[in-house]
């Protein structure tokens, strides 16, 4: 944790905000600027989500590559986070159909 101890002075104060101010404000503006993105790498899908979530939304058919090129394969972010969000469920049909069990 960090302290900042100031003088009881409020001058020191306002100056310590200003210069605070004008140090964070270029980077919030820029941060601003910046257009939102609407598609992720297969690679940054895995970090941000799980690699076995992603792997099996894919295989389940719930999730669809928004680009392939070549050595590149994009998913949309908003597919992304709904299916994230959602509770899974483990235990469906789909699962049960596919699982053999051998005696």
């Amino acid at each position: 944790m960090v302290q900042i101890i100031l003088d009881e002075d409020r001058g020191a104060y306002e100056a310590f905000i200003a210069k605070l101010t004008d140090a964070l404000a270029p980077k919030l503006v820029a941060m601003m600027k910046k257009t939102p993105q609407t598609v992720c790498s297969q690679r940054e899908a895995y970090r941000r989500y799980g690699t076995g979530n992603v792997r099996r939304w894919v295989k389940e058919g719930r999730l669809k590559p928004f680009a392939k090129r070549p050595g590149k394969i994009e998913y949309k972010i908003s597919d992304l986070k709904t299916l994230f969000n959602q509770q899974q469920d483990y235990f469906s049909s789909y699962v049960l159909q596919n699982t053999k069990k051998h005696i």
